[in-house]
C-alpha cells in the first residue's frame, strides 16, 4: 500500500510539474490559431456581405425605387 501511495505521489508531482504546463502551453497555442482563423473568416464574411449590399444598391431597380 505504501508503494502504491508513493507511486501516486510521484505521478502527481510529475504530471503537475512537467506535463500539465506543457499541455497547457500546447492547448493555448492551438486556441490562438483557431481564434485567429475565426477572425480571418469573420472579416471575409463581412467583406462579402458589404460587397453583396453594394451590388444590390447598384441595381437599376433599386436606384429607381429610392428616387
Amino acid at each position: 500500500m505504501a508503494a502504491s501511495q508513493s507511486l501516486l505521489d510521484l505521478l502527481t508531482v510529475y504530471l503537475g510539474k512537467d506535463m500539465l504546463p506543457e499541455l497547457k502551453k500546447e492547448k493555448l497555442k492551438l486556441y490562438k490559431r483557431v481564434q485567429q482563423q475565426f477572425h480571418v473568416i469573420e472579416i471575409s464574411n463581412s467583406h462579402q456581405l458589404a460587397s453583396f449590399w453594394s451590388n444590390v444598391l447598384q441595381q437599376e431597380q433599386v436606384k429607381a425605387a429610392s428616387s
